[in-house]
Protein backbone atom coordinates (compact mmCIF):
# COMPACT_ATOMS: atom_id res chain seq x y z
CA UNK A 1 0.00 0.00 0.00
CA UNK A 2 1.46 3.42 -0.89
CA UNK A 3 2.16 5.76 2.04
CA UNK A 4 -0.63 8.15 3.01
CA UNK A 5 0.07 11.83 2.53
CA UNK A 6 1.14 13.61 5.66
CA UNK A 7 -1.14 16.20 7.15
CA UNK A 8 -0.65 19.38 9.13
CA UNK A 9 -3.41 20.68 11.35
CA UNK A 10 -3.59 23.88 13.32
CA UNK A 11 -6.06 25.63 15.54
CA UNK A 12 -5.66 29.08 17.04
CA UNK A 13 -7.97 30.73 19.56
CA UNK A 14 -8.33 34.32 20.67
CA UNK A 15 -9.95 35.14 24.00
CA UNK A 16 -12.54 37.82 23.36
CA UNK A 17 -14.70 40.05 25.45
CA UNK A 18 -17.34 41.90 23.48
CA UNK A 19 -16.41 45.54 23.25
CA UNK A 20 -15.19 47.73 20.40
CA UNK A 21 -11.61 46.57 20.83
CA UNK A 22 -12.71 42.98 20.44
CA UNK A 23 -14.64 43.68 17.27
CA UNK A 24 -11.47 45.23 15.93
CA UNK A 25 -9.57 42.14 17.01
CA UNK A 26 -12.02 39.94 15.14
CA UNK A 27 -11.68 42.12 12.05
CA UNK A 28 -7.93 41.71 12.24
CA UNK A 29 -8.40 37.99 12.60
CA UNK A 30 -10.65 37.98 9.57
CA UNK A 31 -7.78 39.50 7.60
CA UNK A 32 -5.24 37.17 9.13
CA UNK A 33 -7.02 33.90 8.57
CA UNK A 34 -9.80 34.78 6.18
CA UNK A 35 -12.47 34.22 8.82
CA UNK A 36 -12.55 30.49 8.68
CA UNK A 37 -14.34 27.89 10.68
CA UNK A 38 -13.04 26.37 13.84
CA UNK A 39 -13.70 22.73 13.17
CA UNK A 40 -11.71 19.78 11.96
CA UNK A 41 -13.33 17.06 9.89
CA UNK A 42 -16.90 16.53 11.11
CA UNK A 43 -16.50 17.49 14.76
CA UNK A 44 -17.69 20.77 16.14
CA UNK A 45 -15.35 23.66 16.51
CA UNK A 46 -13.49 24.14 19.69
CA UNK A 47 -10.17 23.84 21.39
CA UNK A 48 -9.37 20.23 22.19
CA UNK A 49 -10.23 19.87 25.90
CA UNK A 50 -7.26 17.59 26.54
CA UNK A 51 -4.90 20.34 25.41
CA UNK A 52 -6.49 23.30 27.20
CA UNK A 53 -4.01 24.11 29.92
CA UNK A 54 -4.26 27.91 29.76
CA UNK A 55 -7.16 30.05 28.71
CA UNK A 56 -6.91 33.30 30.57
CA UNK A 57 -3.56 34.74 29.61
CA UNK A 58 -1.06 34.85 26.82
CA UNK A 59 1.08 31.81 26.51
CA UNK A 60 1.19 28.42 24.89
CA UNK A 61 0.59 24.85 25.87
CA UNK A 62 2.15 22.03 23.91
CA UNK A 63 0.35 18.76 23.55
CA UNK A 64 -1.01 16.18 21.18
CA UNK A 65 0.48 13.08 19.68
CA UNK A 66 3.75 13.49 17.87
CA UNK A 67 4.77 11.69 14.74
CA UNK A 68 6.58 12.15 11.51
CA UNK A 69 6.56 11.05 7.93
CA UNK A 70 3.65 9.76 5.90
CA UNK A 71 0.26 9.68 7.54
CA UNK A 72 1.04 12.34 10.11
CA UNK A 73 -0.70 15.57 10.94
CA UNK A 74 0.76 18.76 12.31
CA UNK A 75 -1.72 20.28 14.71
CA UNK A 76 -1.93 23.57 16.54
CA UNK A 77 -4.45 24.94 19.00
CA UNK A 78 -3.90 28.51 20.12
CA UNK A 79 -5.59 31.38 21.86
CA UNK A 80 -4.75 35.06 22.31
CA UNK A 81 -6.17 37.64 24.64
CA UNK A 82 -8.46 40.21 23.07
CA UNK A 83 -7.07 43.36 21.56
CA UNK A 84 -3.74 41.80 20.62
CA UNK A 85 -1.87 42.99 17.59
CA UNK A 86 -1.51 40.89 14.49
CA UNK A 87 1.99 40.89 13.03
CA UNK A 88 1.88 39.52 9.53
CA UNK A 89 -1.90 39.63 9.46
CA UNK A 90 -2.03 40.62 5.81
CA UNK A 91 0.02 37.58 4.87
CA UNK A 92 -2.83 35.14 5.31
CA UNK A 93 -6.16 35.10 3.55
CA UNK A 94 -8.53 32.32 2.57
CA UNK A 95 -8.56 33.90 -0.88
CA UNK A 96 -5.11 32.47 -1.50
CA UNK A 97 -5.17 29.16 0.37
CA UNK A 98 -3.65 26.17 -1.42
CA UNK A 99 -5.91 23.17 -1.99
CA UNK A 100 -4.07 21.23 0.71
CA UNK A 101 -4.96 23.75 3.41
CA UNK A 102 -8.36 23.97 5.08
CA UNK A 103 -9.01 26.68 7.65
CA UNK A 104 -12.10 27.08 9.82
CA UNK A 105 -12.92 29.59 12.58
CA UNK A 106 -15.48 30.41 15.18
CA UNK A 107 -16.32 31.89 18.56
CA UNK A 108 -16.62 29.42 21.41
CA UNK A 109 -16.09 28.91 25.12
CA UNK A 110 -12.90 27.72 26.76
CA UNK A 111 -13.01 23.97 27.37
CA UNK A 112 -11.89 24.29 30.99
CA UNK A 113 -15.37 25.28 32.15
CA UNK A 114 -14.34 28.85 33.00
CA UNK A 115 -16.76 30.32 30.49
CA UNK A 116 -13.98 32.38 28.89
CA UNK A 117 -14.99 33.37 25.38
CA UNK A 118 -12.53 32.49 22.63
CA UNK A 119 -12.16 33.02 18.91
CA UNK A 120 -10.61 29.88 17.47
CA UNK A 121 -8.96 28.88 14.21
CA UNK A 122 -8.29 25.29 13.19
CA UNK A 123 -6.21 24.56 10.14
CA UNK A 124 -5.53 21.21 8.50
CA UNK A 125 -2.88 20.85 5.78
CA UNK A 126 -3.03 17.57 3.84
CA UNK A 127 0.45 17.72 2.35
CA UNK A 128 4.04 17.44 3.49
CA UNK A 129 4.90 18.62 6.98
CA UNK A 130 7.28 21.17 5.53
CA UNK A 131 4.61 22.65 3.26
CA UNK A 132 2.11 22.58 6.11
CA UNK A 133 4.43 24.47 8.43
CA UNK A 134 4.87 27.18 5.82
CA UNK A 135 1.15 27.34 5.06
CA UNK A 136 0.05 27.86 8.69
CA UNK A 137 2.88 30.22 9.60
CA UNK A 138 0.68 33.34 9.15
CA UNK A 139 -1.81 31.94 11.67
CA UNK A 140 0.96 31.22 14.17
CA UNK A 141 2.34 34.73 13.74
CA UNK A 142 -1.04 36.27 14.50
CA UNK A 143 -1.24 37.80 17.97
CA UNK A 144 0.03 36.21 21.16
CA UNK A 145 -1.92 32.99 21.70
CA UNK A 146 -3.26 31.93 25.05
CA UNK A 147 -2.88 28.41 23.74
CA UNK A 148 -0.90 27.15 20.75
CA UNK A 149 -0.41 23.43 20.29
CA UNK A 150 1.28 22.44 17.08
CA UNK A 151 3.02 19.25 16.02
CA UNK A 152 2.70 16.19 13.79
CA UNK A 153 -0.17 13.84 14.58
CA UNK A 154 -1.98 10.99 12.81
CA UNK A 155 -4.89 12.04 10.65
CA UNK A 156 -7.21 9.93 12.80
CA UNK A 157 -6.22 12.06 15.78
CA UNK A 158 -7.24 15.20 13.88
CA UNK A 159 -10.69 13.71 13.36
CA UNK A 160 -10.97 13.12 17.10
CA UNK A 161 -9.64 16.51 18.26
CA UNK A 162 -13.03 17.89 19.18
CA UNK A 163 -14.77 14.70 20.30
CA UNK A 164 -14.51 15.82 23.91
CA UNK A 165 -16.79 18.74 23.09
CA UNK A 166 -19.70 16.35 22.46
CA UNK A 167 -20.10 14.21 25.58
CA UNK A 168 -22.62 11.40 25.64
CA UNK A 169 -26.06 12.67 26.57
CA UNK A 170 -25.53 16.25 25.37
CA UNK A 171 -28.53 17.95 23.78
CA UNK A 172 -28.00 19.73 20.47
CA UNK A 173 -29.85 22.17 18.24
CA UNK A 174 -28.02 23.40 15.12
CA UNK A 175 -28.86 25.80 12.30
CA UNK A 176 -26.77 26.61 9.25
CA UNK A 177 -26.72 28.62 6.02
CA UNK A 178 -24.16 29.77 3.47
CA UNK A 179 -23.07 33.40 3.62
CA UNK A 180 -23.22 35.80 0.68
CA UNK A 181 -20.07 37.47 2.02
CA UNK A 182 -18.14 37.75 5.26
CA UNK A 183 -17.84 41.41 6.19
CA UNK A 184 -17.45 43.36 9.41
CA UNK A 185 -21.20 43.52 9.95
CA UNK A 186 -21.49 39.73 9.89
CA UNK A 187 -18.57 39.36 12.31
CA UNK A 188 -20.02 42.00 14.64
CA UNK A 189 -23.33 40.13 14.63
CA UNK A 190 -21.62 36.86 15.47
CA UNK A 191 -19.81 38.44 18.42
CA UNK A 192 -22.96 40.15 19.71
CA UNK A 193 -25.08 36.99 19.47
CA UNK A 194 -22.38 34.79 20.97
CA UNK A 195 -22.27 37.04 24.03
CA UNK A 196 -25.82 35.93 24.87
CA UNK A 197 -25.24 32.17 24.58
CA UNK A 198 -26.84 30.51 27.62
CA UNK A 199 -24.60 27.43 27.48
CA UNK A 200 -20.79 27.25 27.70
CA UNK A 201 -20.93 24.36 25.23
CA UNK A 202 -22.37 26.43 22.37
CA UNK A 203 -20.51 28.09 19.51
CA UNK A 204 -20.88 30.06 16.28
CA UNK A 205 -18.73 28.71 13.46
CA UNK A 206 -17.54 29.54 9.96
CA UNK A 207 -16.60 26.85 7.45
CA UNK A 208 -14.52 27.86 4.46
CA UNK A 209 -15.22 26.21 1.10
CA UNK A 210 -12.50 26.30 -1.53
CA UNK A 211 -10.20 24.16 -3.63
CA UNK A 212 -11.12 21.10 -5.67
CA UNK A 213 -14.67 21.02 -4.30
CA UNK A 214 -15.35 24.38 -5.96
CA UNK A 215 -14.08 23.25 -9.34
CA UNK A 216 -16.99 20.84 -9.84
CA UNK A 217 -20.13 22.03 -11.59
CA UNK A 218 -23.18 22.50 -9.32
CA UNK A 219 -25.21 19.92 -11.28
CA UNK A 220 -22.47 17.32 -11.74
CA UNK A 221 -23.32 15.64 -8.42
CA UNK A 222 -26.19 15.83 -5.94
CA UNK A 223 -24.23 18.36 -3.88
CA UNK A 224 -24.68 21.78 -5.53
CA UNK A 225 -22.60 24.12 -3.34
CA UNK A 226 -19.52 24.78 -5.45
CA UNK A 227 -18.85 28.47 -4.83
CA UNK A 228 -15.84 29.61 -2.85
CA UNK A 229 -17.08 31.11 0.40
CA UNK A 230 -18.28 30.38 3.92
CA UNK A 231 -20.93 28.36 5.65
CA UNK A 232 -22.26 29.76 8.94
CA UNK A 233 -23.21 27.30 11.66
CA UNK A 234 -24.94 27.80 15.00
CA UNK A 235 -24.10 24.99 17.41
CA UNK A 236 -26.45 25.02 20.36
CA UNK A 237 -25.41 22.39 22.89
CA UNK A 238 -26.32 21.85 26.54
CA UNK A 239 -26.60 19.03 29.06
CA UNK A 240 -29.78 19.55 31.08
CA UNK A 241 -33.30 19.25 29.65
CA UNK A 242 -34.30 22.27 31.71
CA UNK A 243 -32.16 24.40 29.41
CA UNK A 244 -33.80 23.26 26.19
CA UNK A 245 -36.16 26.18 25.67
CA UNK A 246 -33.51 28.84 26.31
CA UNK A 247 -30.85 27.19 24.17
CA UNK A 248 -33.09 26.52 21.19
CA UNK A 249 -34.35 30.11 21.39
CA UNK A 250 -30.76 31.39 21.40
CA UNK A 251 -29.82 29.29 18.36
CA UNK A 252 -32.84 30.49 16.42
CA UNK A 253 -32.25 34.12 17.37
CA UNK A 254 -28.57 33.96 16.40
CA UNK A 255 -29.50 32.41 13.08
CA UNK A 256 -32.17 35.03 12.43
CA UNK A 257 -29.75 37.85 13.29
CA UNK A 258 -27.31 36.54 10.67
CA UNK A 259 -30.01 36.12 8.00
CA UNK A 260 -29.26 39.47 6.26
CA UNK A 261 -25.84 38.00 5.38
CA UNK A 262 -27.17 34.73 3.95
CA UNK A 263 -27.21 33.59 0.36
CA UNK A 264 -29.29 30.79 -1.13
CA UNK A 265 -28.17 27.34 -0.11
CA UNK A 266 -28.21 25.12 2.95
CA UNK A 267 -25.78 22.37 3.91
CA UNK A 268 -27.92 19.24 4.02
CA UNK A 269 -26.10 17.56 6.95
CA UNK A 270 -26.92 20.51 9.21
CA UNK A 271 -30.68 20.59 8.69
CA UNK A 272 -32.29 20.04 12.07
CA UNK A 273 -35.38 17.96 12.83
CA UNK A 274 -37.67 20.96 12.41
CA UNK A 275 -36.26 21.75 8.98
CA UNK A 276 -36.14 18.20 7.58
CA UNK A 277 -39.94 18.24 7.48
CA UNK A 278 -39.89 21.43 5.42
CA UNK A 279 -39.58 20.71 1.71
CA UNK A 280 -38.25 24.23 1.13
CA UNK A 281 -35.28 23.65 3.44
CA UNK A 282 -34.38 20.33 1.83
CA UNK A 283 -34.81 21.72 -1.68
CA UNK A 284 -32.52 24.62 -0.77
CA UNK A 285 -29.90 22.09 0.31
CA UNK A 286 -29.97 20.37 -3.09
CA UNK A 287 -30.51 23.53 -5.13
CA UNK A 288 -30.76 23.02 -8.91
CA UNK A 289 -30.54 19.25 -8.44
CA UNK A 290 -33.76 19.02 -6.45
CA UNK A 291 -36.06 18.27 -9.40
CA UNK A 292 -33.71 15.66 -10.87
CA UNK A 293 -33.27 13.98 -7.49
CA UNK A 294 -37.04 13.81 -6.99
CA UNK A 295 -37.33 12.00 -10.31
CA UNK A 296 -34.70 9.51 -9.17
CA UNK A 297 -36.59 9.07 -5.91
CA UNK A 298 -39.89 8.45 -7.71
CA UNK A 299 -38.24 5.83 -9.90
CA UNK A 300 -36.32 3.88 -7.27
CA UNK A 301 -38.22 4.54 -4.02
CA UNK A 302 -41.78 5.58 -4.89
CA UNK A 303 -43.04 4.48 -1.47
CA UNK A 304 -40.37 6.50 0.36
CA UNK A 305 -39.07 3.49 2.24
CA UNK A 306 -35.78 5.32 2.82
CA UNK A 307 -37.19 8.31 4.66
CA UNK A 308 -35.22 8.57 7.90
CA UNK A 309 -33.01 11.29 6.46
CA UNK A 310 -33.13 14.83 5.10
CA UNK A 311 -35.85 13.44 2.94
CA UNK A 312 -36.55 14.07 -0.73
CA UNK A 313 -40.14 13.01 -1.04
CA UNK A 314 -41.16 11.17 -4.26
Amino acid sequence: MPPRPSTFSSANSTATAHGASDRLSMRKRKTAAGSVESRTSCGTCGVNPSRATSTGSSGSAAGGSSGSGAGSVRSSVGATSSGSTAPGADAASTASLPDDLTAFAGVLHAPDGSGTKLAAIIVCHAGSLEAGAAAVAPVKRFGSPVMDVIGPMPYAAVNMMVDGGFPRGALNYWKSNFLAALGDAAIDTMIERFATAPSPMSALLLEHFHGAATRVGPTETAFPHRTVGYNFLVVGEWMEASGTVANIAWAREAYAAMAPHFTAGRYVNYLNADEVSESSAVSAAFGPNWTRLREVKRRYDPDNVFHLNQNIKP
